[in-house]
């Protein structure tokens, strides 16, 4: 038995989503984020200071499908039991991305897709 204070579970829960949010595992849901245009590198590095260089995220540029993308996209991939608590942690995420300062992001991400765990 033991106990824990408030400050050691907040930091407890930040551990675990940013272990979540940095996931490769096939259990994971990928989520695309339109992001601004020219904004592609400061995001890339804040991203690289928040999640981490293992993968899970990166850049897909509008000339990938320049038919069907509005814009570069983010693409995260989050371990979570449901799209509710993927999408929880994404929009946390993107807060911190915000936060960060290094790209001018919007308040709300514009989340263009998701993909579902593999089966």
């Amino acid at each position: 038995m033991f106990s824990i204070t408030a400050k050691g579970l907040q930091r407890l829960h930040a551990e675990i989503d940013a272990e979540r949010l940095r996931s490769r595992h096939s259990n994971s849901w990928t989520v695309f984020l339109l992001i601004p245009a020219n904004q592609e590198d400061a995001i890339l590095a804040a991203a690289a200071s928040l999640l981490g260089t293992d993968l899970s995220y990166g850049v897909i540029h509008t000339e990938v499908a320049p038919g069907r993308m509005r814009g570069p996209e983010l693409a995260v991939q989050v371990r979570a039991p449901d799209l509710r608590e993927a999408l929880i942690l994404v929009e946390d995420m993107w807060t911190e991305l915000r936060q960060a300062g290094r790209a001018r992001l919007p308040a709300v991400p514009h989340i263009v897709a998701v993909s579902p765990p593999r089966p």
